[in-house]
């Protein structure tokens, strides 16, 4: 019988590339790559992972996306030590047996055709702590969420959802929650459950009021309501008192409550695109801050609170009503200003370089301004 070699360089290789090779199987040489850690499998026709790949020890991450993949096709092996599976861009409506990869961690199911979360299937992978099913037909009406309650982090963006029923904070272990462009116009109370929660995205949905006890979420760091339709941040807002990073921007709010103050760890604040005339003194109460982005509104002077904010490095008060800035600006250190379509270095105001959108500073510019007063910098 003749044997054939196997390649010793095989064993050097810790990701294997298949995309787009019109493939129904797996290449034998693939199982002599004894330390491979990454298979991409990507835009082929294979439906099943032969049960040789157990042999494939050091192998932590699986990429399946676009095979054409349906519940009924997929065949799994036993495996242990594999920590991502990617199935996105295939037509599954239901979990195939994922839980007999052992130590699973993060699972993607985007753009699929899954109509409800798989909570039993999902309940025995019990080491699941990310789950993403964006781009799916979801409904997320009353169902048993305490099955994945230890799961940690939660992606379910675009899925085209209008409501979410208050039995999803079931899931009391969640850190990060994201339900990015989709059709919310409500927020269910009860989301004070999710007492781990850090980080929350809203982004790009139709959300005009917040429940109120979302101010008991502690410890949360990140909340992101960009493109919304709040027309009032509440008060209580002050009550996150280890919050890191608020975007605000792209909603319809007039001014900022006074609490803002309260939020003693925060260190970027974005509230750029709303109608807001004027910024409370309390603002400048926030020591740690390091970005202010409040461009886009209708601010008619320089707010001089800002002045005391001696953390502040980047700030943006472009298309705003304020015509001119004081001379102690230049007390701030300032990376990036920017104001009427210019970006400014204050330490070397005499280099400038015009922008049409929001840039760092540039520290070769070569248009000479030569005075203070044509920048609107006066000494008051």
């Amino acid at each position: 019988m003749n044997h054939i070699k196997s390649n010793p360089n095989l064993q050097l290789i810790s990701k294997i590339d298949l995309s787009n090779a019109q493939l129904s199987a797996l290449p034998r040489f693939v199982f002599e790559a004894k330390n491979v850690e990454v298979l991409v499998l990507d835009g082929n026709n294979i439906s099943e992972l032969p049960r040789d790949i157990d042999q494939l020890h050091q192998l932590k991450r699986i990429y399946w996306r676009n095979n054409n993949l349906d519940k009924s096709k997929v065949k799994l092996p036993r495996l242990e030590g594999i920590e991502k599976l990617d199935l996105s861009n295939n037509n599954l409506n239901k979990l195939p047996k994922v839980h007999r990869m052992n130590g699973i961690k993060e699972l993607v199911l985007s753009r699929n055709e899954f109509e409800k979360i798989p909570l039993w299937g999902l309940w025995r992978m019990k080491e699941l702590h990310e789950l993403e099913l964006s781009q799916n037909p979801l409904r997320l009406d009353k169902r048993w969420y305490w099955l994945i309650k230890d799961l940690k982090v939660l992606k379910i963006n675009k899925c085209e959802l209008a409501s979410i029923h208050p039995s999803l904070y079931k899931m009391m272990e969640l850190q990060e929650l994201q339900i990015q462009v989709n059709k919310l116009k409500t927020i269910p109370s009860g989301i004070s459950n999710l007492q781990k929660l850090t980080k929350f995205s809203l982004y790009k949905n139709n959300v005009d009021q917040l429940p109120s006890d979302i101010f008991d979420l502690n410890n949360l760091e990140v909340i992101d309501l960009y493109y919304n339709q709040l027309e009032k941040i509440p008060p209580e807002i002050g009550r996150l008192k280890n919050l890191h990073i608020l975007y605000l921007s792209f909603n319809n709010l007039y001014d900022i409550p006074a609490e803002i103050g309260e939020l003693k760890e925060l260190e970027e604040l974005y509230i750029h695109h709303n109608r807001i005339s004027e910024l409370p003194q309390e603002i400048s109460n926030l020591e740690k801050l390091k970005v202010l982005h409040f461009q886009n509104n209708y601010v008619p002077q320089f707010p001089k609170q800002i002045l005391n904010m001696r953390s502040l490095r980047d700030l943006d008060i472009s298309d705003t009503d304020i015509r001119e800035i004081p001379s102690e600006i230049k007390q701030l250190d300032l990376s990036t200003f920017y104001w009427r379509n210019l970006a400014i270095d204050i330490q070397k105001r005499d280099q400038i370089e015009t922008k049409e959108a929001l840039g760092v500073l540039a520290d070769k510019g070569t248009n000479v301004v030569p005075s203070l007063q044509l920048l609107g910098i006066t000494d008051e």
